[in-house]
């Protein structure tokens, strides 16, 4: 199977510049000439091992921060979206009320026909916004803390016998234990008196 993963990719993928990519891999092969020449597999893990070598990391909370700013990015994105759905829906919905009323004021019969392309401009925002909520809301399933899941329960744990007979050895079977009654003691009132 060929990897098709081009240089500029992994530039994204690293946060580097395309530049430094290319320099890398010409230390190593011939120098690309492109940075949407596609890397071969011995190329990609040369570049990796030099990225991880000559790129380190001061801690995993930097990996962890720019993950989370692509995110929220994203869900800025995703909102500006939304608002501009919402504002063609207004609009829509202003136009299709000016020609209602227009058909009213005259005593026209209401014509559907000239309705229903802002019927349907509206329709189509709407589905858009319910689909960039729904991105959004994802993106946020995705960073809900582990915390939140249930605590385990008992179901949740195999329970292992100790010392089971082996499948030649029949267990001894006891009869079972039954605890006698003590013995009650009269209480003292009713206990035989006896003469000194």
């Amino acid at each position: 199977m060929e990897i098709k993963y081009k240089i500029k990719e992994v530039a994204d993928d690293f946060a580097m510049n395309t530049k430094d990519v290319i320099e890398a891999v010409g230390k190593f092969f011939p120098k690309p000439k492109s940075s949407s020449q596609n890397l071969s597999e011995e190329q990609l893990n040369v570049v990796f091992d030099y990225i991880t070598q000559n790129h380190q990391i001061a801690s995993l909370e930097e990996v962890f921060a720019a993950a989370k700013a692509k995110e929220l990015a994203a869900v800025a994105k995703a909102n500006i979206s939304i608002y501009a759905e919402e504002d063609k829906v207004k609009k829509a919905e202003i136009e299709l009320g000016k020609l209602y009323y227009r058909d009213y004021a005259v005593g026209e019969e209401l014509d559907t026909a000239e309705y229903l392309p802002w019927c349907q401009k509206i329709d189509e925002s709407k589905k858009a916004i319910a689909e960039l909520k729904d991105f959004i809301a994802s993106l946020r399933e995705d960073e809900a803390p582990a915390e939140t899941e249930a605590a385990p329960t008992d179901d949740d744990f195999e329970i292992v016998v100790a010392d089971e007979p082996k499948a030649d050895e029949t267990p001894a079977v006891e009869a079972p234990k039954t605890e006698e009654a003590p013995a009650e003691e009269a209480p003292a009132e009713d206990a035989p008196k006896t003469e000194e």
